[in-house]
């Protein structure tokens, strides 16, 4: 139905996101704040820089992990269920992202590797950045990675989009 309606879906999946972000703040932002007094208060960025790059990258990071998700959605117009390759990538995600285990503790090897994939970019680049572990220079390289991610996957949802409307709307919708 949403396709029939005059505003994008995709806009309405994001607005409707959004919206749901004062809820989250309120329910998660005391326990980060907490968490946050817990682990020494140095690490934190000192300058204003530090903080506005971090504000960046959060922000980029709720981009590129809706981009994914509506992506990955968009898929559903030329397959039966795109829900297996969802799980996929949400078990990257939690892997390579530093969800579940930080990046910090793979080999280096993988470490390097996971820091060019799209998942550490969705939480382990911000909290990073939160935490002060990246010199400036190598901050600025992986949020360019982060925005090179967010250019490349919207490019391909953009495609995604406009050959799966033609193709449902082939087949009658």
């Amino acid at each position: 139905m949403r396709l029939v309606r005059p505003v994008s879906p995709v806009l309405c999946y994001a607005i409707e996101n959004l919206a749901a972000m004062p809820l989250r703040l309120v329910i998660s932002g005391p326990i980060a704040f907490i968490m946050l007094l817990s682990v020494d208060g140095a690490r934190l960025p000192a300058d204003l820089g530090g903080w506005l790059l971090f504000f960046f990258s959060w922000a980029s990071a709720w981009l590129l992990t809706f981009i994914v998700h509506v992506t990955i959605g968009t898929l559903s117009l030329f397959m039966e269920q795109s829900m297996k390759l969802m799980d996929a990538w949400f078990a990257g995600y939690l892997v390579l992202s530093g969800y579940l285990i930080p990046v910090a503790l793979f080999p280096e090897t993988l470490v390097e590797i996971a820091h060019w994939l799209p998942f550490h970019s969705q939480v382990g680049l911000p909290v990073e950045l939160l935490l002060g572990t990246h010199a400036p220079a190598q901050a600025l390289t992986l949020v360019a990675i982060q925005w090179g991610w967010i250019l490349a996957l919207g490019s391909l949802l953009a495609l995604l989009w406009r050959r799966g409307l033609r193709r449902y709307g082939a087949f009658g919708g």
